[in-house]
Protein backbone atom coordinates (compact mmCIF):
# COMPACT_ATOMS: atom_id res chain seq x y z
CA UNK A 1 0.00 0.00 0.00
CA UNK A 2 1.37 3.40 -0.99
CA UNK A 3 0.61 6.08 1.54
CA UNK A 4 0.15 9.55 0.08
CA UNK A 5 0.51 12.44 2.48
CA UNK A 6 -1.54 15.61 2.25
CA UNK A 7 0.26 18.68 0.88
CA UNK A 8 -0.04 20.46 4.23
CA UNK A 9 1.81 17.62 5.95
CA UNK A 10 4.59 17.85 3.38
CA UNK A 11 4.87 21.59 4.00
CA UNK A 12 4.87 21.14 7.78
CA UNK A 13 7.57 18.50 7.53
CA UNK A 14 9.68 20.77 5.32
CA UNK A 15 9.28 23.63 7.81
CA UNK A 16 10.15 21.38 10.75
CA UNK A 17 13.43 20.01 9.43
CA UNK A 18 14.60 22.52 6.87
CA UNK A 19 16.66 25.39 8.16
CA UNK A 20 20.21 26.65 7.88
CA UNK A 21 22.70 24.54 9.76
CA UNK A 22 20.88 21.25 9.34
CA UNK A 23 22.51 18.14 7.95
CA UNK A 24 22.44 17.84 4.18
CA UNK A 25 20.24 14.76 4.51
CA UNK A 26 17.65 16.80 6.42
CA UNK A 27 17.79 19.64 3.91
CA UNK A 28 17.33 17.19 1.04
CA UNK A 29 14.31 15.73 2.83
CA UNK A 30 12.84 19.17 3.45
CA UNK A 31 13.33 20.20 -0.16
CA UNK A 32 11.79 16.94 -1.31
CA UNK A 33 8.80 17.54 0.94
CA UNK A 34 8.38 21.07 -0.45
CA UNK A 35 8.46 19.63 -3.98
CA UNK A 36 5.84 17.05 -2.96
CA UNK A 37 3.56 19.79 -1.59
CA UNK A 38 3.99 21.77 -4.82
CA UNK A 39 3.24 18.67 -6.87
CA UNK A 40 -0.11 18.31 -5.11
CA UNK A 41 -0.98 22.00 -5.11
CA UNK A 42 1.11 23.75 -7.79
CA UNK A 43 -0.67 27.10 -7.55
CA UNK A 44 0.02 27.56 -3.83
CA UNK A 45 2.52 30.44 -3.78
CA UNK A 46 3.45 29.75 -0.15
CA UNK A 47 4.86 26.35 -1.09
CA UNK A 48 7.03 27.88 -3.80
CA UNK A 49 8.29 30.45 -1.29
CA UNK A 50 9.03 27.67 1.18
CA UNK A 51 11.02 25.87 -1.51
CA UNK A 52 12.90 29.10 -2.31
CA UNK A 53 13.90 29.58 1.33
CA UNK A 54 14.94 25.95 1.74
CA UNK A 55 16.93 25.91 -1.49
CA UNK A 56 18.64 29.13 -0.46
CA UNK A 57 19.63 27.56 2.88
CA UNK A 58 20.98 24.56 0.94
CA UNK A 59 22.89 27.00 -1.32
CA UNK A 60 20.96 25.89 -4.41
CA UNK A 61 20.44 29.39 -5.78
CA UNK A 62 19.10 28.25 -9.15
CA UNK A 63 16.23 26.33 -7.54
CA UNK A 64 15.67 29.15 -5.06
CA UNK A 65 15.41 31.79 -7.79
CA UNK A 66 13.11 29.63 -9.91
CA UNK A 67 10.84 28.96 -6.92
CA UNK A 68 10.55 32.61 -5.82
CA UNK A 69 9.94 33.66 -9.41
CA UNK A 70 7.03 31.19 -9.55
CA UNK A 71 5.68 32.38 -6.19
CA UNK A 72 5.76 36.00 -7.37
CA UNK A 73 4.07 35.06 -10.65
CA UNK A 74 1.19 33.64 -8.59
CA UNK A 75 1.17 36.33 -5.90
CA UNK A 76 3.07 39.45 -7.06
CA UNK A 77 1.93 41.82 -4.30
CA UNK A 78 3.92 40.31 -1.44
CA UNK A 79 6.73 42.76 -0.55
CA UNK A 80 8.71 40.38 1.65
CA UNK A 81 8.88 37.86 -1.18
CA UNK A 82 10.33 40.59 -3.36
CA UNK A 83 13.01 41.17 -0.72
CA UNK A 84 13.73 37.44 -0.68
CA UNK A 85 14.01 37.51 -4.46
CA UNK A 86 16.37 40.47 -4.17
CA UNK A 87 18.52 38.60 -1.66
CA UNK A 88 18.65 35.58 -3.95
CA UNK A 89 19.61 37.63 -7.00
CA UNK A 90 22.14 39.64 -5.02
CA UNK A 91 23.81 36.44 -3.81
CA UNK A 92 24.48 35.44 -7.42
CA UNK A 93 25.68 38.90 -8.43
CA UNK A 94 22.58 39.92 -10.39
CA UNK A 95 22.34 43.33 -8.73
CA UNK A 96 20.03 44.85 -11.32
CA UNK A 97 17.38 42.16 -10.70
CA UNK A 98 17.87 42.61 -6.96
CA UNK A 99 17.28 46.35 -7.30
CA UNK A 100 14.16 45.77 -9.39
CA UNK A 101 12.69 43.54 -6.68
CA UNK A 102 13.64 45.94 -3.89
CA UNK A 103 11.96 48.80 -5.75
CA UNK A 104 8.81 46.65 -6.05
CA UNK A 105 8.98 45.89 -2.33
CA UNK A 106 9.24 49.60 -1.56
CA UNK A 107 6.31 50.38 -3.85
CA UNK A 108 4.23 47.83 -1.93
CA UNK A 109 5.54 48.72 1.55
CA UNK A 110 6.99 52.25 1.37
CA UNK A 111 7.56 52.75 5.09
CA UNK A 112 9.55 49.57 5.67
CA UNK A 113 13.02 50.60 6.79
CA UNK A 114 14.85 47.43 5.71
CA UNK A 115 13.71 47.69 2.08
CA UNK A 116 15.28 51.13 1.71
CA UNK A 117 18.48 50.12 3.45
CA UNK A 118 18.83 46.99 1.28
CA UNK A 119 18.17 49.05 -1.85
CA UNK A 120 20.87 51.51 -0.85
CA UNK A 121 23.34 48.70 -0.23
CA UNK A 122 22.54 47.12 -3.61
CA UNK A 123 23.10 50.45 -5.35
CA UNK A 124 26.37 50.85 -3.48
CA UNK A 125 27.49 47.39 -4.62
CA UNK A 126 26.53 48.32 -8.17
CA UNK A 127 28.75 51.41 -7.93
CA UNK A 128 25.92 53.94 -7.92
CA UNK A 129 26.50 55.96 -4.74
CA UNK A 130 24.07 58.76 -5.66
CA UNK A 131 21.14 56.32 -5.80
CA UNK A 132 22.48 54.62 -2.66
CA UNK A 133 22.45 57.95 -0.82
CA UNK A 134 18.82 58.60 -1.86
CA UNK A 135 17.67 55.18 -0.64
CA UNK A 136 19.61 55.41 2.62
CA UNK A 137 18.37 58.93 3.32
CA UNK A 138 14.86 57.56 3.01
CA UNK A 139 15.78 54.82 5.53
CA UNK A 140 17.07 57.49 7.94
CA UNK A 141 13.81 59.42 7.60
CA UNK A 142 11.78 56.30 8.39
CA UNK A 143 13.84 55.31 11.44
CA UNK A 144 15.95 58.26 12.56
CA UNK A 145 17.17 56.44 15.69
CA UNK A 146 18.61 53.47 13.76
CA UNK A 147 22.42 53.82 13.73
CA UNK A 148 22.83 51.24 10.95
CA UNK A 149 21.26 53.62 8.44
CA UNK A 150 23.67 56.42 9.37
CA UNK A 151 26.68 54.14 8.99
CA UNK A 152 25.46 52.92 5.62
CA UNK A 153 24.74 56.48 4.56
CA UNK A 154 28.28 57.47 5.61
CA UNK A 155 29.65 54.68 3.40
CA UNK A 156 27.57 55.91 0.48
CA UNK A 157 28.73 59.49 0.95
CA UNK A 158 32.32 58.27 1.17
CA UNK A 159 31.89 56.24 -2.04
CA UNK A 160 30.53 59.34 -3.79
CA UNK A 161 33.55 61.36 -2.70
CA UNK A 162 31.55 63.57 -0.32
CA UNK A 163 33.90 63.23 2.65
CA UNK A 164 32.34 66.08 4.64
CA UNK A 165 28.92 64.42 4.77
CA UNK A 166 30.51 61.02 5.34
CA UNK A 167 32.34 62.37 8.39
CA UNK A 168 29.24 64.00 9.90
CA UNK A 169 26.94 60.96 9.57
CA UNK A 170 27.93 59.09 12.76
CA UNK A 171 27.29 62.27 14.76
CA UNK A 172 23.98 62.99 13.01
CA UNK A 173 22.34 60.23 15.05
CA UNK A 174 22.86 62.24 18.25
CA UNK A 175 21.58 65.58 16.98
Amino acid sequence: MILRFHHVLHAQYALAIGFKGRRQEDMDGAIGAAHAAIEQLPNQALYHTLLARLAHCAEDEVTAQRAIKTALAIWPEEPRWHTLAAELYQSTGDLQSAITHLEKAIALEPMHFSHHLALGEAYLQLGKPTQAIQAMEQAVQIKPQQFEAYLSLAQAYYASGDLANAARMPNALFQ
